[in-house]
């Protein structure tokens, strides 16, 4: 029984190492957008650093003027997550994982409402993740309790994802005196996900005593809802101050198609005398799928010291209490005819990021940047189904906005790193493989994140 529990921990933990970094599905402040708004490290919330002002805080876009027309921004992320102690035997498990993140683009077109600047248009991504990552071993190990010894043993695990939401949105902006302005972005949010883990074990004694276990649970799914953004700009005379609203996700339409697969035998997963045989399926079409994103308020402060700019923001999310992303039947157990639990949960707790950005002017048109800002996980102790991200982490960023022609470019460096407590490998004993509470100390264990990005933009 205990080299069995072993095999559970040694399989997930070394699954949920390979995670690369850029891959956070829990945190609300990995990506960040604009050019200049980049550079600061997303602590824009004063408003009027470019074109990401339609995200940040749509206030305070109507000061910007008419110039601004395209914008794009390209990352290249280069990182690496590693979960120290991830064994029992205390071995280190990393990846690295490159990648080029997609850009936000945006513009304004020449069409005003009800007295407002331009209207303005974004396109960019919210949330990104791609797993793909999986473990082979042959071993020696005692798990077939019909037989004394350790017996030739095969184990598989694979885990995938691929999870994309992207924003598109229109922005509304307007002076209402010269030092106040405000502004609503209207966003649809399409979150795609799919997700499939797989864990396969086979044990064999000699020709007559043997053991096969599998467990498959997956979804893909598609998910619609729409999200509003609110913001006031205050300009002072050494000053600008912006506070910004980001309303609860309302859900539009979704649905899923999610699936689970269960087989054992020969296996005793529950230390009794008996052997736990099993075969658990459900493969369920179309069930409705409702995401839940939670609301958000902002703050921001930039303040002007002759040709330096201090830039300050804090944003608090609240919380989603835990809920069933779909609308899903029982699963069956096959042997006894009863019904089986089979749902996949999420849970977010409230949260607050912060940052600081310094912003030199040493030409005309030519600034050098600076800044810091936190990113910390949402999901409390690991417990979600569908968000892996359980690190906290802080992204530092420096780098020159200067002028090319009538254009504007962007280049910069980030580093991002920070640490996570391993929590979600505590949910080793909601293994439907395996079937029981895993009792080995995890305490020790650690995930650290390490991440560095190259910035090219430009603006026209």
């Amino acid at each position: 029984m205990r080299s069995f529990r072993w095999l559970a921990c040694a399989l997930w933990m070394l699954l949920l190492g390979n995670t690369p970094s850029w891959a956070q599905d829990s945190q609300y402040w990995t990506q960040k957008y604009g050019t200049k708004g980049l550079l600061l490290s997303g602590v824009a919330i004063a408003g009027g650093v470019d074109l990401s002002t339609t995200y940040y805080n749509p206030g305070g876009l109507a000061p910007l003027g008419d110039s601004m027309k395209v914008i794009a921004v390209k990352a290249f992320d280069f990182s690496n997550v590693t979960v120290d102690r991830a064994t029992e035997t205390g071995e280190d498990i990393s990846e690295p994982r490159n990648s080029v993140l997609p850009s936000f683009f945006g513009g304004t077109v020449n069409v005003r409402l009800a007295g407002s600047s331009p209207l303005a248009y974004s396109l960019f991504p919210r949330q990104l993740a791609t797993f793909n990552m999986g473990l082979r071993n042959i071993r020696s190990l005692d798990l077939l309790p019909q037989n004394p010894g350790p017996e030739a043993v095969v184990d598989e695990a694979r885990f995938e994802e691929d999870l994309d939401e992207t924003w598109a949105g229109v922005t509304w902006s307007r002076m209402l005196s010269r030092r106040v302005s405000v502004g609503l972005s209207q966003y649809v949010a399409v979150r795609s996900q799919r997700a499939r883990r797989q864990i396969l074990a086979q044990a064999l004694a000699n020709d007559s005593i043997g053991g096969s276990a599998i467990d498959v649970r997956g979804f893909s799914y598609n998910d619609w809802r729409a999200v509003t953004k609110i913001g006031i700009s205050f300009e002072f005379p050494n000053a600008r101050a912006g506070l910004v609203v980001t309303s609860p996700g309302i859900h539009i339409m979704g649905s899923a198609d999610v699936g689970w697969n269960r087989f054992r035998e020969g296996f005793d997963v529950d230390a009794d005398p008996g052997i736990d045989n099993q075969l658990i399926a459900s493969f369920q079409e179309d069930v409705p799928s409702d995401f839940h994103s939670p609301p958000s308020i902002g703050a921001g402060l930039a303040v002007d010291l002759d040709r330096t700019t201090i830039h300050l923001s804090a944003e608090a999310f609240g919380e989603e209490k835990r809920y069933s992303i779909f609308e899903m039947s029982p699963a069956r157990d096959l042997g006894t005819s009863l019904t089986v639990p089979f749902e996949f949960f999420d849970e977010r707790q409230s949260l607050v990021n912060f940052g600081a950005g310094v912003e030199r002017q040493i030409g005309a048109r030519t600034s050098a940047f600076v800044s810091v800002s936190s990113d910390f996980t949402a999901t409390p102790d690991g417990e979600s189904d569908i968000a892996f991200g359980d690190w906290d982490s802080y992204l530092v960023t420096g780098g020159l906005n200067f002028p090319v022609g009538k254009s504007e470019f962007t280049l910069g460096l980030g580093y991002g790193f920070g640490t996570g407590d391993a929590d979600r490998i505590g949910r080793l004993n909601d293994s439907p493989l395996f079937g029981t509470a895993v009792d080995t100390d995890f305490e020790e264990a650690e995930t650290r994140y390490r991440n560095f990005r190259l910035i090219v933009g430009f603006t026209i």
